[in-house]
């Protein structure tokens, strides 16, 4: 089987980050059982605000990561996210990069391209036994499926069921929500723990007097 190569964008400490934060990507390899990185880009996007050279500059990004087509960072959207998708990526989100979680995405690519089923942990909401009321717990959810992203296991909920309520457990308030809640016509609280936070997602209600 060839080598599996991951794209990182990350920052200057090392941590994943949006194609916005970055300041540099890395490729890991593994080689002789240890994952080697070398960097190969900057900042493709950095002071870009016309979409059609952003669209270019991302074409030529891809280009350079070569037969790579995993990647991995804080968050990816937008015009970034589409032309990746498009070009066959699969793309993870996570808050931190490790060996660990370099092996779990390897394994997963391997398991993907074997047609492997997908591990027994649900990559969506799931009803209790309050009628309408969900949870859902996102850490779990990409732990054991990388290539998932809280836009890929939330929004195709939101548009198709009619929930009352969503309990989810996540590391961090997922970025996209305070842009597309209002548009969506949902709301959020928080609850702080020490592991992560716990969100309860409603959708909103229009008073008229």
């Amino acid at each position: 089987m060839p080598k599996t190569s991951i794209a990182a964008l990350v920052d200057d400490q090392g941590n994943p980050a949006s194609f916005a934060g970055m300041t540099a990507c890395c490729v890991f390899t593994r080689t002789d059982g240890t994952w080697r990185e070398r960097k190969i880009a900057g900042a493709p996007l950095a002071g870009c605000a016309d979409l059609t050279a952003a669209r270019a500059r991302m074409r030529d990004f891809i280009v350079s990561l070569g037969e790579c087509r995993t990647i991995i960072g804080r968050n990816i959207s937008g015009i970034p996210y589409k032309q990746l998708d498009q070009s066959g990526f699969r793309i993870f989100e996570a808050g931190s990069l490790s060996p660990a979680l370099l092996d779990e995405m390897e394994k997963q690519t391997e398991r993907t391209a074997r047609g492997d089923p997908p591990d027994s942990v649900p990559t969506v909401p799931q009803e209790g036994d309050e009628p309408g009321i969900f949870t859902f717990d996102l850490v779990a959810a990409t732990a054991a499926h990388p290539d998932l992203t809280s836009k890929k296991a939330l929004l195709p909920f939101i548009d198709k069921i009619p929930f009352v309520e969503l309990r989810l457990y996540c590391k961090h308030v997922p970025p996209w929500f305070e842009n597309r809640f209002p548009e969506l016509g949902l709301t959020y609280t928080q609850a702080a723990r020490e592991d992560g936070v716990h969100i309860t997602i409603k959708r909103a209600v229009c008073v008229v007097e």
